[in-house]
């Protein structure tokens, strides 16, 4: 089934240019959000750095979108994505607020099933950049040894995985 995740419906949030945004992703049925408050009622989880000022829109997919498989459960989709249209860049974001025993791998699994309904709507070539980030703010970064791992990741789902709370733009 085909997903526009661009559909106007979906956005939450209007057009910002903020050299830095937190992404925020609340307990409870709300969905993720960007946030220039730092001291807001949620902490960031991760950072959208975007010195140039871009035109960025983050849009909320996890609790927003409801994408739900052939038998009618819910897609394990990823918090959002970050999109500067004028730019043609796009970031898909996965948020874990600890650092529990399998957290970045539950991480990527949610986006790797965000991608493949993605790219199974979008073609990935319509986008200059391409980004998948795994953020958890306590232990940021994976380990060296994931390399190959991630060279994996891009060469099936097309957009490069990194594993850091920073958002670059």
């Amino acid at each position: 089934m085909k997903h526009n995740f661009f559909d106007a419906k979906f956005f939450k949030e209007e057009i910002k240019t903020d050299q830095l945004l937190g992404i925020c992703d609340p307990e409870g049925d709300s969905c993720a959000y960007t946030s220039s408050e730092r001291n807001g009622p949620d902490s960031w989880c991760a950072t959208i750095h975007n010195p140039n000022r871009k035109r960025i829109r983050f849009i909320a997919i996890d609790k927003n979108m409801n994408i739900r498989r052939s038998n009618g459960e819910l897609e394990s989709t990823c918090d959002g994505m970050v999109y500067a249209s004028d730019t043609r860049e796009l970031s898909f974001v996965e948020l874990k607020k600890y650092h529990t025993g399998g957290a970045m791998s539950a991480a990527v699994e949610q986006l790797k099933s965000t991608l493949e309904l993605f790219l199974a709507s979008h073609n990935y070539k319509d986008y200059k950049s391409r980004m998948a980030y795994a953020c958890n703010p306590v232990r940021p970064y994976f380990k060296p040894s994931y390399r190959e791992f991630s060279r994996e990741f891009r060469k099936k789902y097309k957009f490069r995985l990194l594993t850091q709370a920073d958002v670059i733009f």
